[in-house]
């Protein structure tokens, strides 16, 4: 008697392991969180028959949000117009980019060469690290070079000891 309940409970378990695990497969045939669509927040897919995608708005997608160099530049962000867009970095960050004491820090990059502009498209941002860490690791999201920007000299002659990474089609 011991036995048939010790594999009754045996069944039971591994019953309720495979529906478990059915429901997972189920529940990630139906939405695949690393799919392009899931990850993409700068340009979601479309809902079904709604069939309008950003890249057909001509407005700023962040403008919803409030989301503007001019708007930045109210809550104390740092906006400078850069090379071919406006640059802008979080409060506090540009004293330690100049000095060469931060290792890395990240920018919002806008479509623009107005600091103060309030309806700038949003290009994406941008990831730097300083020249002493930097390893010669791939960009992969800046085409067409997939490769780090270098931004003092001999590169961009920006006077800063730091290597970019563009997260958007960068013209550099």
């Amino acid at each position: 008697m011991h036995l048939i309940s010790l594999h009754r409970h045996r069944f039971a378990a591994l019953t309720v392991v495979v529906v478990v695990a059915l429901g997972c497969l189920a529940l990630l045939a139906t939405f695949n969180p690393w799919s392009a669509n899931a990850t993409n927040t700068a340009n979601p897919a479309p809902e079904s028959g709604v069939g309008v995608s950003t890249e057909s708005l001509s407005v700023n997608p962040w403008a919803a949000n409030g989301v503007s160099p001019a708007t930045l530049h109210a809550a104390d962000w740092d906006c400078l117009y850069v090379v071919h867009a406006v640059h802008c970095l979080a409060p506090g960050v540009l004293p330690s980019v100049t000095s060469g004491t931060v290792e890395t820090f990240s920018v919002l990059v806008f479509d623009t060469m107005d600091p103060a502009s309030d309806d700038a498209p949003f290009l994406g941002s941008e990831f730097n690290i300083r020249a002493d860490l930097f390893q010669g690791q791939p960009c992969p999201t800046d085409p067409p070079s997939r490769e780090y920007t270098y931004l003092g000299p001999g590169g961009l002659d920006l006077g800063l000891d730091y290597y970019a990474c563009h997260r958007f089609d960068s013209p550099l």
